[in-house]
């Protein structure tokens, strides 16, 4: 399990400020940032995708410099893509409207229509889709019959009941079909009732009211998996919106789905870091609000900057297995975890989940033996000298 955590480091903090504040504050982000040996050539991909708002951004602030014409070819090829995507996907949409499935954009899709200029300024390598748990079959025979297949490594009915979306690919285009807006499931009546309509290259469809939005902004790029630095970003442009976040849902929501931990974590840095307006008692009240054991444990981990430790994996799957399992009524077991975990990891049955975190186990000591075997060499051999 790799990754460096969800929150942005130093050089990266400097390209989301030349991206998000205004005038004096984002040139001189700017000029830290070639200063310290910036260069477009040489960032990650989270960062690179950045650029087209970094332009757009600088370019309003009167910003020049050879920099700045990487930056328009960036945000050219961003606007180029993001159109060949949406259009692609928008006779999907509208397919799936005529059989009656009503669809949700999601991520960034939903926040490009936040506000003018989004097409260009937020790269997409997908599109994501929301649709209601009860049209997905209906969905997913309008996906395969336009000539989209599934990819994964188990059967869909499999992959339904121990994920929230899957990915499914037709000639370069991507569709994450999403039946939960969270990856920890939960009830979204609400978010259906909330949405908002809108339209992305032409095509009419629903996007998440901005509370809403960013919860699922926040709570994925938060999550075991972390999202990029994209997610710091969506987050400011989201709470920046006309329409203004409805903060009183949003705590009511993460309370809900048990989710108050990473959410008050998260709007803490947005306030602290980024000057986002987040009133204080919001993140007082999600700070005060009680959260499992579970999800306190599992958002520690995955709030880690440093990659985390292979047994990490097994608690973000105990943490999905026992939200879908109450969520259903059921009491989560230790049979019914070994289950969702076999079929998550692709295993033939539960019983090869002991023998999984046993071999894991086992690595994880012989590497720990080496590495303290390597040391009281290295120092017997400085001794020696």
């Amino acid at each position: 399990m790799d990754g460096g955590g969800p929150f942005p480091d130093a050089r990266q903090t400097l390209l989301l400020r030349a991206a998000l504040d205004t005038g004096d504050g984002a040139r001189a982000a700017w000029e830290r940032f070639l200063a310290g040996g910036g260069r477009v050539e040489d960032l990650d991909d989270g960062s690179y995708r950045l650029l087209p708002q970094v332009y757009r951004n600088l370019e309003f602030c009167e910003v020049g410099g050879e920099a700045m014409i990487k930056l328009r070819g960036v945000y050219r090829h961003a606007w180029y893509r993001n159109q060949v995507l949406l259009r692609g996907a928008g006779s999907l949409v509208r397919a799936l409207q005529q059989v009656d499935v009503d669809v949700m954009a999601l991520k960034g899709a939903a926040v490009a229509a936040l506000y003018p200029g989004g097409l260009a300024t937020r790269p997409m390598n997908d599109v994501d889709l929301l649709v209601a748990p009860d049209h997905v079959e209906r969905a997913v025979d309008v996906l395969q019959a336009q000539g989209f297949a599934m990819d994964g490594e188990f059967p869909f009915a499999v992959a339904r009941r121990i994920r929230h979306a899957v990915p499914f690919r037709r000639d370069g285009l991507e569709i994450d079909l999403h039946w939960h807006l969270l990856a920890q499931g939960g009830d979204d009546r609400d978010v259906w009732r909330r949405a908002r309509a809108s339209t992305l290259a032409g095509t009419e469809l629903l996007v998440p009211a901005p509370e809403d939005q960013l919860l699922h902004t926040c709570v994925h790029g938060l999550g075991f998996f972390p999202a990029p630095v994209r997610w710091v970003a969506d987050a400011v442009l989201i709470i920046r919106s006309d329409e203004g976040v409805e903060w009183d849902i949003l705590v009511e929501q993460a309370r809900a789905r048990d989710v108050t931990v990473a959410m008050a974590h998260a709007l803490r840095y947005l306030r602290d870091e980024l000057g986002a307006a987040v009133p204080p008692a919001v993140i007082g009240g999600l700070a005060r609000s009680p959260a499992s054991p579970t999800s306190r444990l599992a958002h520690r981990v995955a709030s880690r900057r440093a990659g985390l430790p292979r047994w990490a994996v097994y608690l973000a799957y105990w943490d999905r297995y026992r939200r879908r399992e109450r969520a259903s009524g059921r009491r989560p077991s230790a049979l019914g975890y070994a289950s969702f975990v076999a079929a998550t990891r692709g295993l033939p049955h539960r019983r090869a989940v002991v023998g999984e975190i046993v071999g894991n186990t086992l690595k994880v000591a012989r590497s720990s033996t080496r590495m303290v075997g390597a040391r009281v060499r290295g120092g017997r051999i400085s001794g020696a000298r």
